[in-house]
């Protein structure tokens, strides 16, 4: 039986135009987009939702239980970002131009802090496109798939499937060497017990980002960016990233990229929104506005 629910939304709320932000790549496997409906697969049932601007809510319609995913659905999407309170805060005009251009974008978050981790751990040091690639294979070869409108959807691959393989399992995907165990012994240890994530969700930012960094193969920008991506850490900030100094080289007209120690003095200004404040110039700086 299919049951719809209905979630009031801000009237502001971008919800398709978020769905474009690169760090949703690569787009099309664990979720898509058909005709205005976005579709994903959240426990192992596939879930559909439509924004009704008119009414500022999303229609959300699923074969399975229900009652846990409002909560779900409002994490997911940030619908409990208090954008009012960042919008309040003082920043420069260069800034200014941003957020008001990108005004009611929210930080969407990856569907479990695990694939926040994986993802971040992927992409450290790759240029997008392989970073992307071997994302796609990993999903299509270890996620559950769900076949749907003559297309499979799969859902991230779990930590006890990636736990079963050997450390170089992924390394035939061109996973390096380093890569393959970082994923597969975190996978692991959260598997056996050792590391429980979502007992991370109630710890202070410094304390999260203790325990993530502590974590084999996790280091500063990686923890960094998923409490940003998985862990819904508006001040999470990842001094080193070099998109985020690229942008900021370009917001600011510097003659060089800043160094992760400039980025910090730049961004304590934006506190306690860091990190929200790096992917509104992430998408500006992916979009051409910067």
């Amino acid at each position: 039986m299919t049951t719809e629910i209905k979630i009031s939304v801000p009237a502001d709320f971008r919800f398709y135009q978020t769905l474009r932000d690169t760090t949703r790549q690569p787009f099309g496997l664990t979720e898509c987009l058909i005709d205005a409906v976005y579709h994903t697969l959240i426990n192992q049932t596939l879930v559909s939702i439509r924004h009704d601007k008119n009414n500022q809510v999303l229609l959300i319609t699923s074969s399975g239980q229900v009652d846990l995913l409002n909560g779900i659905i409002r994490l997911r999407f940030g619908l409990d970002q208090n954008l009012a309170d960042f919008y309040s805060r003082q920043y420069d005009l260069e800034l200014r131009a941003i957020i008001s251009r990108l005004s009611g974008l929210r930080l969407f978050q990856k569907s479990t802090p695990f694939e926040s981790l994986v993802t971040a751990i992927v992409d450290q040091q790759l240029n997008l496109a392989f970073a992307e690639k071997l994302k796609r294979r990993l999903i299509t070869t270890y996620g559950l798939v769900h076949k749907f409108n003559q297309m499979n959807l799969y859902e991230f691959p779990t930590p006890q499937t990636l736990a079963a393989l050997d450390d170089e399992a992924l390394r035939p995907m061109q996973f390096s060497n380093n890569k393959s165990r970082f994923v597969i012994r975190l996978a692991r240890k959260i598997t056996n017990g050792e590391i429980s994530l979502n007992s991370l969700n109630g710890q202070t930012d410094v304390n999260l980002y203790s325990k993530l960094i502590s974590i084999y193969g996790i280091g500063p920008w990686t923890a960094e960016y998923a409490a940003m991506v998985g862990f819904n850490r508006m001040n999470a900030f990842p001094a080193a990233d070099i998109g985020l100094l690229n942008a900021l080289k370009a917001i600011y007209r510097m003659e060089k990229r800043p160094i992760p120690a400039e980025a910090h003095k730049i961004a304590n200004r934006w506190e306690p929104y860091r990190g929200l404040m790096t992917f509104y110039i992430w998408y500006a700086f992916e979009q051409g506005f910067i």
